[in-house]
C-alpha cells in the first residue's frame, strides 16, 4: 500500500487509518479513487492482521482495464468497545460504520464502494447494507459470517447459563476464553442478538455480495456460507468463495492470500 491518513470520526472516539493504493499509472488521482471500508470482528481492531492484509491487497489491485500497480483506497477503524459487548453491540457498531461511511462521503468528498465484515463485523456490514437499500451503489463483503445469531452464545458458554441469566434478568460474569477477563452478559445483551433476523436482513440487501468462509473454520461452521447466499435474494446470486484448509480467521499466510485476494478482485470489479 501507499501512504496512510490517520484521523478520528465521532467526536475522536472512532480511530481510522486510510490507507492509500499504491501509485499507479491509471490516470486517477487520490479524490478520484474509491474506498473500502473494513470492519474487524469481536475483540479486534483496525491492526489485526486479516484488516492489514486485506488492505494491502485491495491497494494494490489495479481496476479492470487499468495498468500500474494502482488499486482502491482501504479505510480501517476500530469499533469503540468489542471487549464488554462481545455477544452484542450490533446496533452501536453498525452506527459506528455508519458514521465512518458518512465522513468519508460527505466530509471528504470520497465515493465508498464496498465494505468488508469479518465474523460478528459481518452481522454489522449487512444491518448497514439492508438500511441503504438502493440509496448506495456499492458491495459487501461476508467474511466468516454467522448466520443463526442465536448459536455461538450458547456454545461458547452453555445454554443452561444463557436461560438463567434470560429467566432471572440478573446478569452475570461469563468467561470466553481462559487468557481474558470475565465480561459481564445481561438479557438484554442476549435479547439484541437473539432479535437479529439474517434472513430477514439479508432479503433486504440490495447490493452485490461476496460471501468468504474457511472450511476448517471451528468458530462458526462453513455451512453458514450457503445459509447467507440463501437469505440473499438479489439477482445475480451472491458469489461464494469456501478457501479449503482456512480457519475462521484465515490464520495461514496462503490461506490469507486467497481469501484477500477474492475479496479484492469482487470490490475493484465492483468499483466501476
Amino acid at each position: 500500500m501507499g501512504f496512510t491518513d490517520k484521523f478520528s470520526v465521532g467526536g475522536s472516539s472512532i480511530a481510522c487509518e486510510l490507507d492509500h493504493a499504491r501509485n499507479g499509472s491509471d490516470g486517477r488521482d487520490g479524490r478520484d479513487r474509491g474506498v473500502v471500508i473494513l470492519c474487524h470482528g469481536r475483540g479486534s481492531s483496525r491492526y489485526d492482521p486479516l484488516m492489514l492484509r486485506l488492505s494491502e491487497a485491495i491497494t494494490s489491485t489495479a481496476p479492470p482495464g487499468g495498468s500500474g500497480a494502482g488499486g482502491l483506497d482501504a479505510l480501517r477503524f476500530s469499533f469503540t468497545d468489542t471487549r464488554s459487548e462481545p455477544f452484542s453491540g450490533y446496533h452501536r457498531e453498525k452506527d459506528e460504520l455508519a458514521q465512518v461511511f458518512r465522513h468519508l462521503e460527505n466530509d471528504l468528498g470520497r465515493r465508498v464502494v464496498g465494505i468488508v465484515g469479518h465474523s460478528k463485523a459481518a452481522t454489522d456490514v449487512a444491518m448497514f447494507a439492508a438500511e441503504k437499500g438502493t440509496d448506495w451503489n456499492g458491495c459487501i463483503v461476508a467474511m466468516s459470517g454467522r448466520f443463526d445469531l442465536t448459536k455461538g452464545v450458547r456454545e461458547l458458554i452453555g445454554s443452561d447459563t444463557v436461560q438463567r441469566i434470560l429467566d432471572t434478568g440478573v446478569e452475570e460474569m461469563v468467561q470466553l476464553h481462559p487468557a481474558q477477563k470475565p465480561v459481564k452478559l445481561s438479557k438484554a445483551q442476549i435479547e439484541e442478538r437473539f432479535s437479529l433476523d439474517m434472513n430477514s436482513i439479508l432479503g433486504s440487501v440490495a447490493c452485490p455480495l461476496l460471501i468468504v468462509h474457511g472450511d476448517q473454520d471451528k468458530v462458526i461452521p462453513v455451512e453458514e456460507a450457503s445459509r447467507y447466499k440463501l437469505a440473499y435474494a438479489q439477482f445475480p446470486p451472491a458469489e461464494v468463495k469456501i478457501v479449503a484448509g482456512a480457519d475462521h480467521c484465515f490464520s495461514a499466510k496462503e490461506k490469507a492470500d486467497l481469501a484477500t485476494q477474492a475479496v479484492a478482485k469482487f470490490v475493484t470489479n465492483h468499483s466501476i
